[in-house]
């Protein structure tokens, strides 16, 4: 009807140009007109007008705190290089378009802190964010942050056993020294590198890869060992072991042969106590040797033949050497160590009929 009046939400946006201007949001917008007619009834049309979403996932702008790199909109791949004591950055990221979201992994190591946090660990650490646009689109960038390596070539452990002395040589933090007993054919080194990304190398043959620790046969003489640390940066430190071992002791002139009648009770400090059964005699001795400083050398003689044993002795160790006698009985000799002072002593025992 020609007297009707129509009214339109929302309000005309440029009153200055020709008919009723409406602006277009992105995605939908709603517009509303209504009929009046002279009588008053009124009659209500609605037009949904859907205007496309915008598809730029594009980054404006990218910083990672302490990483060097120079970015631009264009470009999606970096690589940048950090000190070792750079241990986490800060990443901050817009978007070009305000409505865009920004996805950032790793995931923010620090909630409390503003800005998302990411820890770098030595090596190589990617980052990646994605830009997400309103209507889906998303572009992502990386940045590989490469933490230089530890140049750490320490020893975190370093041991051997058995030994009686081990240390460093003053002024040489690369070489050790130790020394056995005459009797010990081989030691234990067990090796760990300080920093967990490092490695230890040992240059000798593992004398029994069935046993924790690594296996060295020893010679008489000096016994050197070589190792090596290679750190994580690939920086070598070579070490050496000399690892002395006596010559064993010769029996003869260390002192006369003693002849120990069953029942007998030899000077204090010696023989404790004597037991006589049947086929042969049971001595317990009690030795003044404080460990680590001593060996005792027992020979049993017997119809036969002669049996010489040689072996270091702790402090408190009991040792056992068993022979038979003409008869085919059993002797058994004990030793027993105290607490008291160092000395060797060397004795030869025959077991009596």
């Amino acid at each position: 009807h020609a007297s009707a009046s129509v009214s339109i939400l929302p309000a005309d946006a440029d009153a200055t140009t020709a008919g009723h201007q409406v602006a277009l949001e992105e995605g939908n917008n709603p517009i509303t007109i209504m009929v009046t007619a002279p009588n008053g009834n009124s009659r209500t049309y609605t037009v949904v007008v859907r205007r496309a979403l915008a598809g730029d996932a594009s980054l404006r702008s990218l910083v990672l705190s302490g990483v060097p790199i120079s970015f631009s909109s264009n470009t999606n791949y970096y690589t940048a290089q950090v000190s070792r004591s750079t241990l986490s950055t800060t990443i901050t990221a817009i978007a070009n378009d305000p409505e865009a979201g920004v996805v950032i992994s790793p995931a923010d190591a620090d909630a409390d802190t503003a800005g998302h946090q990411v820890a770098l660990e030595e090596g190589n650490n990617p980052i990646v964010i994605t830009g997400i646009a309103p209507n889906g689109n998303s572009r992502t960038y990386t940045v590989v942050v490469r933490r230089a390596l530890s140049g750490d070539v320490s020893f975190g452990s370093l041991r051997l056993s058995p030994i009686l002395t081990f240390g460093q040589v003053a002024g040489d933090p690369t070489r050790y020294t130790a020394t056995v007993a005459a009797t010990t054919d081989s030691v234990t080194l067990t090796a760990a590198a300080k920093h967990d990304k490092a490695q230890v190398v040992i240059w000798r043959e593992d004398a029994d890869a069935n046993t924790a620790g690594h296996q060295v046969v020893l010679g008489e003489g000096e016994n050197p060992i070589a190792l090596a640390v290679i750190a994580a940066d690939k920086s070598v430190e070579t070490y050496t072991i000399v690892v002395r071992r006596p010559a064993a002791a010769a029996l003869s002139g260390q002192a006369r042969p003693q002849r120990v009648p069953a029942g007998s009770v030899a000077a204090k400090g010696r023989l404790a106590e004597a037991r006589a059964f049947s086929g042969g005699v049971e001595f317990v001795f009690v030795m003044p040797l404080a460990a680590g400083l001593g060996e005792l050398g027992v020979v049993a003689s017997s119809g036969l033949g002669e049996r010489a044993e040689w072996r270091l002795l702790a402090e408190g160790e009991e040792y056992k050497l068993a022979w038979k006698d003409r008869q085919d009985g059993t002797a058994r000799v004990t030793i027993t160590l105290p607490n008291a002072e160092a000395e060797q002593i060397f004795l030869r025992l025959k077991p009596t009929n």
